[in-house]
């Protein structure tokens, strides 16, 4: 699968149904739109109408076992691991074929992502038990406190509180951001007021804080388009969404664990914070969990990634 050129930019749920490839200087798809992609491809091989059960995923493992190119298609395989009456696995994996260098014109085919996927059928109301619905909130107050419609748009954040350099910078490393989503930074995050690491001499409120307590915090919603168009109707097509969201970084993820604890709906405000918990051996351990706007925490994800320092990376490959 392949995006098509047609002068227009696509919207979020043009997105989920094809390769996202859009253009970086690295050649490279963004991890979170592989992660979506195979999200989709997993609820794509649920039963359908099977006595009416709702199966919503809860939980999806995966590994990065290579860069995935923009120059070359996208194969998805779905094994059907287990399909019970409350219960669904599927192993998901990601190929693509390179040519072998040699001249001959032959090619070797390369596995880049292997993800597990598992969902539970929905349970009726009566199963659950009185006083078992609770969740964590933010790490800091300030993450929730403001109503979203109230805060500024991410652009006009970059517009006021940077300079245009760092803004241009920002808009070409992270051009996902404002193709697909409505976003509305958090201020007192770190992450926010450094433009996620461009301007890292900018002092912020979390600067005396340990590392692990400082945040990056942002509201977000898919971005409808003119004429009705990106709203996301499919609980596939959302929990695509909040895996591409989630995962969309500037570093080299190595594994994640995603977790969705209700069906999250990105249509309407989601607040996503983000922090960082451990670092060390190369690598680091990350966390970011998503609240819907009545402060329920629907979805939590965490990932290690590589860590080098920056005479070490000259060269170097994963």
């Amino acid at each position: 699968m392949t995006t098509k050129d047609n002068g227009k930019a696509p919207t979020l749920k043009q997105f989920l149904q094809v390769v996202p490839v859009g253009p970086n200087e690295w050649e490279s798809v963004y991890g979170g739109c592989v992660l979506a992609l195979c999200v989709s491809a997993a609820f794509a091989s649920l039963p359908t109408n099977d006595a009416g059960r709702i199966y919503d995923v809860y939980s999806v493992l995966g590994t990065f076992l290579g860069p995935t190119s923009t120059k070359t298609k996208l194969r998805f395989t779905v094994e059907d691991i287990r399909t019970t009456k409350s219960f669904a696995t599927r192993k998901v994996e990601v190929w693509q074929e390179f040519p072998d260098g040699n001249g001959s014109g032959t090619t070797s085919r390369r596995r880049t992502m292997i993800q597990l996927v598992d969902f539970h059928v929905r349970e009726p109301a009566t199963s659950v038990l009185s006083g078992m619905t609770y969740s964590k909130r933010p790490l800091h107050p300030e993450s929730c406190c403001d109503d979203p419609d109230a805060l500024i748009s991410q652009d006009q954040y970059l517009t006021e509180n940077q300079t245009s350099a760092i803004s241009k910078q920002f808009h070409h490393v992270f051009p996902l951001f404002f193709r697909y989503l409505d976003m509305k930074p958090i201020p007192e995050s770190m992450g926010v007021a450094k433009a996620l690491g461009l301007n890292s001499a900018v002092r912020t409120s979390q600067d005396d804080l340990p590392l692990q307590q400082r945040t990056n915090a942002h509201w977000w919603r898919i971005k409808e388009v003119k004429g009705g168009g990106g709203m996301l109707t499919t609980p596939g097509e959302r929990a695509a969404a909040v895996a591409f969201f989630d995962a969309v970084s500037a570093v080299s993820t190595l594994e994640f664990s995603l977790r969705f604890f209700s069906p999250p709906n990105p249509n309407e405000w989601l607040l996503h914070e983000q922090h960082t918990e451990n670092a060390g051996m190369g690598r680091t351990f990350s966390t970011g969990r998503v609240w819907d706007k009545d402060g329920k925490c629907v979805a939590s994800m965490s990932q290690q990634s590589i860590m080098r320092a920056k005479a070490e990376r000259e060269g170097a490959k994963l």
